[in-house]
């Protein structure tokens, strides 16, 4: 019974397991892409709060901007209440001076206190905003007159423009209370105030919504392709407005923001597992070619004196006959010289046995090829008991094989050999679920009164069998001088009979039959 392996032993077939460099590469591979994960979310991580960065200046700029253009409204307001007689081309004077300084107001309007506008600088383009009630809908003129009462400013937050397009307008009343005269307001496009009021980095990298009382108002850079897994929305601090800034970056800025490490530290793990994997796989091969190597030489210091044996085992298992499992032909006649010159150099006898079935043809024709394979098989499996190693069995094909007997010390051991081959046919043999008899007629050839060489011998082993069939079957023949010049006889008269029919060299001739009574020819034979 086998010893267990040891804990060691179980650990260095594990590490040259032919799959332990593929592990390597797995396990590496598993920690480039952890690695790649955290570093990608560290990366996610710091996006957002870019972003997040962006998004505040964003808002921390339009709150600055639109105070400070609210505030300036504010300042007309006031100047209109210390001179309100001031003539109007006067104001209109100062209004422009304030489109030009500030450079984002659509119009600057003077509205009277029944929110109707009076005169709007400038004119052109604004024609059919003139005479507009700014009051039309209980909202904007619950607003305006909550300005009014309060002296605080209004906004319209985001509407249509008289003038068209949309846009926003800042109320500063001017006194409060009973003793109001209108407002001064500064109208906005919101186009005008967007470009403005936010930097072109902002213009140019985000998709920018501005949201009122949480419904969308105005959008910017609507057709921005942009990265939708990123997004900040920030409330802005805008007077009497309810503003959200909700901002998306676009593709080019994610791309810009995002660091290359994660795909380095990929990379660079998995060429270190490569190689790792690779390393562990020139190591399991050095190992594996030097165990192999103390190995081979352990097995040639044990079996060097077995040395000719095994390669005989080595070359039989190379030239064995596929169906009965015994030496081919070409071996066993390989075999059989190189038997004959160790005999020759010990000056030993050999015996070569030619082995026909009988009747085998027949059983052949009338059950099938499979059976006869069936047949040989068994046949092969009993004969090749008999082998040893001063015996070898082969099979020559058709229904014949081939023993021969090595070291012969007198005839006797051939007749016992002989003998122990009839008893491999004196049981019956079991094939496809019945039971056959069957005999063998052998010829015998013996090294070297019956020939010198191996083609010799089995030819003449051949003659044998033949004599042994024509003596009647189930028997056995030993070659004999005489046989071969009768075969060469026989062979010659065949060869002649052959000739003489090609040649048409036959002639017939016919026995008379006479009447005795009177000698007359009645017939012919």
């Amino acid at each position: 019974m086998d010893k267990p392996a040891s804990a060691l032993t179980l650990f260095v077939r594990g590490l040259l397991n032919p799959a332990f460099p593929a592990l390597i590469f797995l396990v590496f591979l598993g920690i480039a892409l952890v690695l790649q994960y955290g570093i990608e979310k560290q990366d996610h991580t710091q996006i957002q709060s870019n972003l997040g960065s962006e998004a505040t200046s964003m808002a921390k700029r339009l709150e600055r901007e639109f105070r400070v253009h609210a505030n300036s409204i504010s300042r007309m307001a006031k100047r209109f209440e210390a001179l309100p007689d001031t003539p109007k081309e006067i104001w209109e004077q100062d209004a422009r001076r304030y489109l030009s300084d500030f450079g984002v107001y659509q119009a600057i309007e003077w509205i009277d206190r029944d929110y109707v506008i009076r005169w709007m600088v400038p004119i052109e383009g604004n024609e059919d905003a003139i005479g507009f009630n700014v009051a039309f809908s209980p909202e904007r003129r619950a607003s305006l007159l909550e300005a009014q009462a309060t002296g605080n400013l209004d906004i319209s937050g985001i509407v249509n423009l008289k003038q068209g397009g949309k846009g926003m307008v800042i109320y500063a009343p001017i006194f409060t209370g009973n003793a109001n005269n209108g407002f001064i307001a500064g109208v906005f496009r919101m186009e005008t105030l967007a470009n403005y009021m936010l930097s072109n980095r902002a213009l140019t990298s985000f998709h920018i919504e501005i949201r009122e009382k949480g419904d969308p108002a105005y959008v910017l850079n609507d057709s921005m392709e942009t990265d939708s897994r990123f997004s900040r929305t920030l409330d802005v601090d805008l007077p009497t407005l309810d503003w959200t800034l909700a901002v998306t970056p676009s593709i080019s800025w994610v791309e810009e923001q995002r660091s290359r490490w994660p795909f380095v530290t990929f990379i660079v793990m998995l060429f270190m597992g490569l190689l790792t994997s690779l390393t562990t796989l020139l190591v399991q091969l050095t190992l594996k070619r030097n165990h192999a190597l103390l190995k081979t030489r352990r097995e040639l210091d044990a079996e060097i004196s077995q040395r000719q044996a095994v390669q005989k085992d080595l070359a039989r298992l190379e030239t064995t006959d596929a169906l009965t499992g015994l030496a081919n032909r070409r071996f066993f006649m390989e075999d059989l010289a190189h038997t004959l010159s160790i005999a020759d150099r010990q000056m030993r006898q050999a015996a070569l046995v030619m082995i026909d079935l009988d009747r085998f043809q027949t059983l052949n024709d009338s059950l099938g090829h499979q059976f006869g394979d069936e047949l040989l098989i068994k046949v092969a499996e009993r004969l090749n008991a008999l082998s040893d190693e001063k015996v070898m069995v082969a099979y020559s094909g058709g229904d014949e094989f081939m023993v021969c007997q090595q070291h012969v010390e007198n005839i006797d051991d051939v007749i016992n050999l002989l003998g122990q081959i009839k008893q491999c046919f004196e049981e019956p043999f079991a094939v496809q679920g019945e039971e056959h008899s069957i005999t063998a007629t052998m010829g015998v050839a013996v090294y070297p009164q019956s020939g010198l060489d191996a083609d010799t011998l089995l030819r003449n082993a051949d003659v044998a069998l033949y004599r042994a069939k024509e003596q009647g079957r189930n028997t056995y023949q030993f070659y004999t001088e005489g046989m071969q010049d009768r075969e060469v006889m026989r062979l010659e008269l065949d060869k002649d009979l052959n000739h003489a029919l090609a040649n048409d060299e036959f002639v017939l001739y016919f026995q008379p039959q006479l009447d005795l009574n009177d000698s007359s020819i009645n017939s012919v034979e």
